[in-house]
C-alpha cells in the first residue's frame, strides 16, 4: 500500500467515527435526547449530561417534531419559541463555533435570527440567518459595524439551502474578527462586519434574541464548540451529519 493511500484511509476512519464528542463541546443538545417536562416546564439537557436549558414559566414551548430532519425528531420554533438558560457558555468576545442541523420553515428566510445568542440582553452575540433583504450570519442588536453580513449573490444561495434539511457551521474567530459561515459544506465569507463583543445579561438562549428578532423552523441538533473550529472536526461534522441524517 503505498503512503497517501494509506494516509488516505486513515483520515477515512477518523473521520466516519467522528462525533460531537470528539469536538469537546461546551454544549450538546439533540432533540431526541434529554428532552423532559419536569412540573410541566420543557427541560433540554446536554447529551453528555453537562448542562441544559429550560424554558420558563409563561414562555411559549417549541414543538417537538417527530422524524422531521432527515428522519430524526426536530423542535419546531414558531418565532415565539425559546429555550434558555442563565449560565453563560464562555467569557465574552470568545472564539467559538456552533454547529446545527434543520430547517428554516419560511419563505423568504426572513426574521430568522437566534439560532444560539450569548447573552439575555443587548449587546449580544446572535448566530442568524436573517435576510433583510442580504442575510445577517451575526449581530449584537447594538451596533450595525458588528452586523456580519453575506454579498446578495451569497445571502441568495443560502437562503435557497435552508429552505430545504441543512447543516450549518457558524466559524467564530473572536471578537474584532470576520466569521465564517459553511452551509452544507460550501464556506461563505461576510461581505461587512466584524464580531462584537457581548456584555448583556448573563446567560443563553436558542430560537430567540433579546429584540425578538427569533428563528422560525427545525433544529433537530445545536452544537457549540470552543474557539473556531479545525477543517478535520469541520470534515468529520459533515460526516456524521450524512450518516445520522442522510444530507
Amino acid at each position: 500500500m503505498n503512503l497517501s493511500l494509506s494516509l488516505s484511509i486513515a483520515s477515512s476512519a477518523v473521520s466516519s467515527s467522528w462525533t460531537p464528542a470528539t469536538a469537546s463541546p461546551l454544549l450538546w443538545l439533540r432533540a431526541d435526547s434529554g428532552v423532559t417536562s419536569p412540573g410541566g416546564l420543557l427541560t433540554w439537557t446536554d447529551v453528555l449530561g453537562e448542562g441544559g436549558l429550560h424554558v420558563d414559566a409563561g414562555s411559549t414551548f417549541p414543538t417537538l417534531s417527530a422524524a422531521s430532519v432527515g428522519g430524526q425528531d426536530a423542535f419546531a420554533f414558531d418565532g415565539t419559541d425559546e429555550f434558555q438558560s442563565g449560565t453563560n457558555l464562555m467569557s465574552a468576545g470568545s472564539a467559538y463555533s456552533v454547529l446545527m442541523v434543520g430547517k428554516v420553515t419560511t419563505t423568504p428566510a426572513v426574521g430568522n435570527g437566534g439560532v444560539l445568542t450569548l447573552r439575555k440582553s443587548t449587546p449580544c452575540a446572535a448566530c442568524e440567518l436573517r435576510q433583510v433583504p442580504d442575510m445577517i450570519v451575526h449581530a449584537d442588536e447594538v451596533n450595525g459595524a458588528n452586523n456580519c453580513t453575506l454579498s446578495t449573490a451569497n445571502s441568495t444561495a443560502v437562503a435557497t439551502a435552508i429552505q430545504s434539511n441543512f447543516q450549518a457551521v457558524w466559524k467564530m474567530a473572536g471578537a474584532g474578527q470576520a466569521p465564517v459561515l459553511y452551509v452544507n459544506g460550501t464556506a461563505y465569507t461576510m461581505a461587512s462586519g466584524v464580531q462584537g463583543t457581548e456584555s448583556g445579561d448573563a446567560g443563553y438562549t436558542i430560537g430567540s434574541t433579546p429584540s425578538g428578532i427569533n428563528f422560525v423552523g427545525l433544529i433537530a441538533e445545536i452544537v457549540v464548540v470552543s474557539g473556531a473550529i479545525s477543517d478535520a472536526d469541520r470534515s468529520g461534522w459533515g460526516t456524521y451529519v450524512l450518516g445520522r441524517y442522510g444530507f
